[in-house]
């Protein structure tokens, strides 16, 4: 059995996800330019030869089993989301998360199944030249 995922919200604590949310099979296109997409009045230092962060893509069908609910539930899950500040893979050492959002779209008319992709942007990176449990870059 595969791993569940779990996000944190500072307001509402731990909540799991549907067993159907997966990793997306390919990382999204993300900008080099983290000054830009993190606003323009902060300034970064970006030169330190350490990657930018990869964004982590779930996705996978969300089942509300009522067509009435499948709006409503999804709406309180963007917020939850949109506020997360960590998540986790079954029971492995949490991750901070610097961003994040949440996009969906019903299967079908009258549907009461939604295609959700939740896209997590990592708040640290790996240094890829230490050990697995080297430096990390923070945001």
């Amino acid at each position: 059995m595969a791993d569940l995922y779990y996000l944190y919200n500072s307001a509402v604590g731990w909540r799991d996800l549907p067993p159907t949310m997966r990793p997306a099979g390919a990382s999204a296109p993300t900008s080099g330019n983290l000054v830009r997409a993190r606003g323009h009045t902060v300034i970064h230092n970006l030169a330190d030869g350490l990657p930018d962060p990869v964004p982590v893509q779930l996705t996978g069908l969300w089942d509300t089993g009522y067509e009435e609910l499948l709006s409503s539930e999804l709406d309180w899950w963007t917020w939850f989301v949109t506020g997360c500040t960590e998540y986790r893979r079954g029971d492995r050492p949490p991750d901070e998360v610097r961003g994040s959002s949440l996009i969906w779209a019903p299967v079908d008319d009258d549907s009461s199944v939604a295609t959700v992709t939740i896209t997590l942007i990592p708040a640290r990176v790996r240094n890829p030249a230490t050990a697995p449990s080297g430096a990390f870059k923070g945001f």
